[in-house]
């Protein structure tokens, strides 16, 4: 494996943390956020082989691993601990639902949308 490709494959790894984070979700379990890393991590590995025209079964996988560690290692010591990672994924996440109105929630024995609210 040519040692640009390395490099490539290394600096990939270090910025896929806010770009995982886009899809990842705050509720997820810890299992789900490090299946999407790998998911991810084989396919910029993939990617970062054969645009660099060295797509082989050993530059893949090197890639791939490379990506792998580059993106976890990056996460824990830079991504995570500034907060942009985790803000990220709290900023694409669907917020959770009070009802239909808050004024709704906040009101008893009120006639709102149908229904009663006890």
């Amino acid at each position: 494996m040519a040692p640009d490709a390395q490099l490539w494959s290394a600096f990939i790894g270090f910025a896929a943390p806010p770009l995982i984070a886009v899809v990842q979700q705050p509720r997820w379990s810890s299992t789900a956020k490090t299946l999407v890393m790998l998911l991810s991590s084989v396919t910029l590995g993939c990617g970062s082989a054969y645009f660099g025209g060295q797509f082989t079964a050993h530059t893949v996988g090197g890639n791939v691993l490379i990506v792998a560690i580059a993106a976890g290692s990056a996460y824990q010591t830079v991504w995570k601990p500034s907060g942009v990672a985790p803000g990220i994924e709290r900023a694409t996440s669907p917020k959770p639902s009070r009802g239909r109105h808050r004024s709704c929630a906040n009101q008893r024995r009120r006639r709102c949308h149908g229904g009663w609210w006890p």
